[in-house]
């Protein structure tokens, strides 16, 4: 007959918390971390807004979408122009004229 597995000690229970909150928190704390910064790259548009990176790149080459700043070869944006680009693009449904 097999012995019982012994419960785990409140070290390890703390231990399995900590780790179980972390991987919870750290989207959250990613998102957080972006919110705060003042230029994110198009992946961080993403991830942030929803834009895709590949539609933000095609509006660029267009000349369309939101302001952006060129620094060499890489591309940043803005918080607050990307507020201004998406608050521009707001369409009125029928049931809000």
């Amino acid at each position: 007959m097999q012995e019982p597995t012994p419960a785990p000690s409140a070290a390890q229970m703390d231990a399995a918390l900590r780790e179980v909150l972390r991987e919870l928190l750290e989207p959250a704390a990613r998102l957080e971390a972006l919110r705060r910064k003042e230029l994110i790259t198009g992946q961080e548009v993403e991830d942030l807004y929803g834009l895709a990176y590949g539609t933000l790149r095609n509006w660029r080459a267009k000349g369309h979408g939101p302001k952006m700043t060129r620094i060499g070869a890489l591309v940043y944006y803005k918080h607050q122009d990307l507020l201004a680009f998406i608050a521009a693009h707001q369409v009125k449904t029928y049931d809000q004229q």
